[in-house]
C-alpha cells in the first residue's frame, strides 16, 4: 500500500513538474517562432506554424543595429559584479564564521539589511549619487550598483558552506603555520567550490536580467541588452516584432545555458545546511 502511495505521490510530483516547465517554456518557443517568421505572417489569424523560416530577423538584428555592443555591455557589467560580489562576500563570509568579534550578529544584520527591500526603492537618491560622481551613463556607475546589491547574497551563500567545515581542519592548517589568508585560500576555499559557484550563477544571472537601474543610469554608451530591447520597440517607427522577439530570445540564452549547465551547484548551493546531524 505504501509502495502504491508513494508511487502516486510521485507521479502526481511529476507531472506538476512537467506542466509547470511546460508553461514556463512556452513563452521562449512562441518568441522563436516570432523570431524566424516572416514580418508579413507575424499577425496571421489563427496562428499557422505552416512557413517558411527565415533568419532575415537575426541578420538584421547584428548587422544593421550593432545591438552587439549592448550584448558585450551586459556581459562585461555582469562578469564584473560577479567577481567583486563573490571576492568581498567571500572575505566577509569567512570573517563571520572564522573570526570571532564584539557585535557579530548586528553587523551581519547590516550586511544582509540591502536584501531586505527593493532596490527600485533607493533608484532615486542612487542617481544623484551616480550624477554627482559623474558616472551617469557608464558600465562603472552599473558596476557599483550590481556589487552593493549582490554582496550580501553571496555573503549568505558562502557563510552558510563555510559554517559547514569541520573546525578541526581550520586548527590543523593553522597548527601546521597556514596564516589567516592561507587558510581562507588554501583550505577553505577549495572545499567550498560548489558554493563559489552556485553564488557565481545568482549573482551572474541578476546581474545580467536588471532592468531598472539600467534604464535610469545609462542612456547611450552603456546600456544593456534589457533595456536594449525596450529602446528598439520605441524608436522604431512601426515596430517589427520578429526582430524584437530576435533579441529577446538571445538576451534570455545566456542566462538560460549558464543556469541549465551548473544547475547541480545552484541547487547545491540553496539547499546546503538544510539538514543538519
Amino acid at each position: 500500500m505504501k509502495t502504491f502511495k508513494t508511487r502516486m505521490i510521485n507521479v502526481t510530483i511529476g507531472v506538476t513538474l512537467l506542466i509547470v516547465i511546460l508553461i514556463n517554456l512556452l513563452p521562449m518557443f512562441h518568441m522563436f517562432v516570432l523570431s524566424i517568421k516572416p514580418a508579413k505572417l507575424i499577425f496571421e489569424y489563427p496562428v499557422g506554424f505552416s512557413f517558411k523560416p527565415t533568419l532575415e530577423a537575426y541578420r538584421r538584428l547584428f548587422t544593421f543595429g550593432e545591438y552587439y555592443k549592448f550584448f558585450i555591455n551586459s556581459f562585461l557589467v555582469a562578469t564584473g559584479a560577479t567577481v567583486l560580489s563573490l571576492t568581498i562576500g567571500s572575505l566577509a563570509a569567512f570573517a563571520f564564521v572564522f573570526f570571532p568579534f564584539r557585535g557579530k550578529g548586528a553587523l551581519l544584520f547590516a550586511s544582509l539589511f540591502t536584501r531586505m527591500y527593493p532596490p527600485v526603492s533607493t533608484i532615486i537618491p542612487i542617481f544623484f549619487i551616480m550624477r554627482y560622481m559623474r558616472l551617469l551613463d557608464t558600465p562603472q556607475a552599473l558596476l557599483i550598483v550590481y556589487t552593493g546589491f549582490n554582496i550580501p547574497l553571496a555573503l549568505l551563500i558562502m557563510k552558510t558552506f563555510f559554517a559547514d567545515i569541520p573546525s578541526a581542519i581550520q586548527e590543523s592548517a593553522l597548527l601546521d603555520g597556514c596564516s589567516p589568508l592561507g587558510l581562507f585560500v588554501r583550505v577553505v576555499l577549495p572545499l567550498s567550490w560548489p558554493g563559489l559557484i552556485a553564488s557565481a550563477l545568482l549573482v551572474f544571472v541578476f546581474s545580467w536580467n536588471e532592468f531598472i537601474f539600467a534604464l535610469v543610469l545609462t542612456s547611450f554608451r552603456a546600456k544593456t541588452a534589457p533595456v536594449a530591447i525596450m529602446a528598439f520597440i520605441e524608436t522604431e517607427a512601426m515596430v517589427r516584432w520578429n526582430t524584437v522577439a530576435a533579441l529577446g530570445l538571445v538576451t534570455v540564452l545566456p542566462a538560460v545555458l549558464f543556469t541549465v549547465l551548473l544547475h547541480k551547484f545552484l541547487v547545491r548551493g540553496l539547499t546546503v545546511g538544510a539538514v543538519k546531524g
